[in-house]
C-alpha cells in the first residue's frame, strides 16, 4: 500500500529534490475550517533524493510505503516505550532503587536517540520517497 502527499517543488539540485508539502488533519480540509478554528495544517519539507526531470513550482505527488510508515513508528515510538519500560523493569527488581531505574531508563533512551542520529544518512536510504509529476 501506497502514502501519497501532493506538493509543490521548492528546489532541484545536487541530487536532492525539496517538495513543500501541506499536512493537513481531518478538519483541514473541511469547508467550515474558517469558522471552526479547530483546523491545523502545516507545511513541510521533504527532501527526495535521486536526479528528477521536475520544475520548480510544479506539482509533484510523493510516495512512500506504508511499511516506511510503520518501520519509522516503531524506531521512533514504540522502540523507546520498550526500552523505557524493560530498563525500569530490570533495574527495579536486581536493586530495588526506583531512582536508579528512573536515571539508567533516561541514560538508555539517550543512548538510543544518540545512535538513531549517528546512523542518519542510513536512515536517509531506508525512508526514501519516491516523485511522480503531477500531469494537468
Amino acid at each position: 500500500m501506497r502514502i501519497e502527499h501532493e506538493g509543490i517543488v521548492i528546489k532541484n539540485e545536487c541530487g536532492q529534490v525539496l517538495v513543500s508539502i501541506t499536512s493537513q488533519t481531518t478538519c483541514a480540509g473541511c469547508q467550515a475550517k474558517s469558522a471552526c478554528n479547530l483546523s491545523d495544517s502545516k507545511e513541510k519539507t521533504v527532501v527526495v533524493f535521486g536526479e528528477k526531470e521536475v520544475e520548480i513550482g510544479q506539482k509533484v505527488m510523493i510516495i512512500g510505503n506504508q511499511s516506511q510508515g510503520l518501520k519509522a513508528v516503531l524506531l521512533a515510538y514504540m522502540l523507546p516505550v520498550i526500552i523505557i519500560i524493560t530498563v525500569l523493569a530490570v533495574i527495579v527488581s536486581v536493586t530495588g532503587n526506583e531512582l536508579l531505574a528512573g536515571f539508567l531508563s533516561i541514560l538508555f533512551l539517550i543512548t538510543y536517540f544518540i545512535f538513531l542520529r549517528t546512523f542518519n544518512d542510513r536512515f536517509k536510504k531506508i525512508f526514501s520517497f519516491k516523485i511522480e509529476p503531477i500531469n494537468n
